[in-house]
């Protein structure tokens, strides 16, 4: 939910933006727990740094479920690459083909590897994420064909079941 949020700016340098959102009045039906999430993001040469930190302004344990949302533009054809469990083999490379989403996203568990990166196979040039340290990176893209963009996402969450149950306490995929 907090993407569909309002976050307000706490600072503004030449290479950094810091964005907060507190729990609110409009937070709260969406999310029953208070919380304060930080965004920051800082620019350093060519490389753009993005952290998210939850803090928990109370004595209770507060569980959560967060992770990334970047989508990377694909003006060139390449290959994903990180060490991954990919339909029921391990691999380091996936071909970015029309078809790869066609059932919609894949989730890998526990990588072996600190970044996930899409490289264009001609040249060279990438998008490099560090997942390190998250147990979840799902990778997507719409439907559209041919394919626009790739999502890389790591989350420490996952959504929930169907028909699992709606407390976060409990949710096995549940961050604390």
């Amino acid at each position: 939910f907090a993407r569909d949020v309002e976050h307000a700016m706490t600072c503004h340098t030449a290479d950094t933006l810091e964005f907060e959102l507190h729990a609110n009045p409009e937070t709260l039906p969406k999310w029953p727990y208070a919380f304060v999430l930080r965004s920051t993001f800082v620019l350093d040469g060519e490389t753009i740094h993005h952290t998210l930190t939850v803090e928990n302004p109370v004595e209770e344990q507060l569980r959560f479920g967060i992770g990334y949302h970047p989508a990377f533009a694909l003006p060139f054809n390449g290959l994903l690459n990180g060490q991954s469990y990919y339909l029921a083999r391990n691999t380091e490379t996936i071909p970015l083909t029309d078809d790869l989403f066609d059932s919609d996203s894949h989730c890998m568990v526990n990588l072996k590897t600190a970044h996930v990166s899409v490289v264009e196979k001609d040249t060279g040039r990438s998008v490099i994420c560090n997942v390190e340290g998250y147990p979840y990176v799902l990778i997507w893209s719409a439907a559209k064909k041919p394919l626009h963009f790739i999502c890389i996402e790591p989350w420490h969450s996952l959504p929930g079941e169907e028909n699992g149950p709606l407390e976060w306490e409990q949710r096995p995929c549940a961050a604390s």
